[in-house]
């Protein structure tokens, strides 16, 4: 490659928490040689101008992986946004696509949060068909995360 693989954050909203968030990612990539770049989508960027700016990431050959940070701002299609996102470089899994592979058990990219507490899960070593109880309903953790659970032969109960 030559160069350090390349993370790009899309943020459409400015909180605290996700400066606390983007932080962490940004001194993770730093120990990891990842090159973490954010751009903060301005507050009067509509969805043609935000999606022609994820087809221009898309195009890019300097990026290798696109978040798009949530939350999404309200007025904002999410929808559209996601669908945006090249398949191959959704890091979260949020396009409708990678959201299918989850589905159907051919995933190659899961959402990091959801992928991790799968993993805690099985380390338990828990008989086929457990119960396990989901309490978020987002695409980024509980949606991906029941489906894998479910997908592994456990009992999944989802609350929100």
């Amino acid at each position: 490659m030559g160069r350090n693989p390349n993370l790009t954050l899309l943020s459409t909203v400015t909180s605290n928490d996700q400066e606390s968030y983007i932080r962490s990612k940004k001194r993770k990539g730093a120990k990891l040689s990842i090159d973490i770049d954010l751009i903060q989508i301005d507050e009067k960027s509509n969805d043609f101008e935000i999606i022609n700016r994820i087809k221009e990431l898309n195009n890019s050959e300097l990026v290798d992986g696109i978040i798009l940070e949530t939350p999404i701002r309200k007025d904002l299609d999410v929808i559209k946004l996601v669908s945006s996102l090249d398949a191959s470089k959704d890091v979260d899994s949020q396009n409708p696509f990678n959201q299918g592979m989850i589905l159907l058990k051919r995933a190659k990219i899961f959402p990091a949060t959801a992928s991790a507490i799968f993993q805690i899960i099985n380390s338990l070593n828990l008989p086929e068909g457990s119960e396990i109880v989901v309490i978020n309903r987002s695409t980024v953790i509980g949606k991906p995360l029941s489906i894998m659970l479910l997908n592994s032969n456990y009992t999944v109960t989802m609350c929100h």
